[in-house]
């Protein structure tokens, strides 16, 4: 319980604005969305910034790497099943997709932001746990399977534009 009100009451400055952000672009997803097909990309690149950084900063073994991969590859697999059905259209001409809204992503999000508050606290307070096998192992386990789940959402929507038909798309207006 004292961690939850350490949480809450002692966050650096700017974790605030930044899940604000977070619910901002989430949100936003939860409503059809018009976007260039490359920007789908930009969602798994920073998660896997994010996981790198992590792992510079604990002490990596062969099953924090295994955990991560493996994480990797369990979220690949969920995301690619998400969105291997969902219909897009596509502007082929124009490098856009509009995409079904879904609460995936906002969800996807939250939980990201409150794991790594979680586990960069953690670390923080203990710096021991850095060497820690479970909790390495376990904090990037997380990472990869959210990296994994975009990545596996990017690639499902990117198979789906590729098999849709090409339509002026430039008219409509996102969310």
């Amino acid at each position: 319980m004292s961690q939850v009100l350490i949480f809450i009451n002692k966050p650096v400055v700017w974790i605030w604005p930044l899940f604000a952000i977070i619910l901002w672009v989430g949100l936003r997803r939860t409503k059809p969305t018009l976007s260039k097909i490359r920007t789908l990309l930009l969602l798994p690149t920073i998660l896997l910034a994010l996981s790198l950084k992590r792992m510079i900063g604990l002490s990596i073994n062969k099953v924090s790497v295994l955990s991560w991969l493996g994480g990797v590859v369990v979220g690949g697999m969920l995301g690619w099943l998400l969105t291997r059905n969902k219909v897009v259209c596509a502007d082929h001409d124009h490098g856009l997709v509009y995409l079904p809204g879904s609460w995936a992503t906002l969800i996807s999000l939250v939980i990201i932001f409150f794991s790594r508050y979680y586990f960069s606290s953690r670390f923080a307070a203990e710096p021991d746990l850095r060497h820690s096998v479970f909790y390495v192992a376990l904090s990037l386990s997380v990472m990869g399977f959210f990296l994994g789940s975009f990545t596996g959402r990017v690639v499902g929507h990117i198979h789906q534009y590729r098999k849709a038909a090409s339509m002026d798309l430039r008219s409509i207006t996102s969310g």
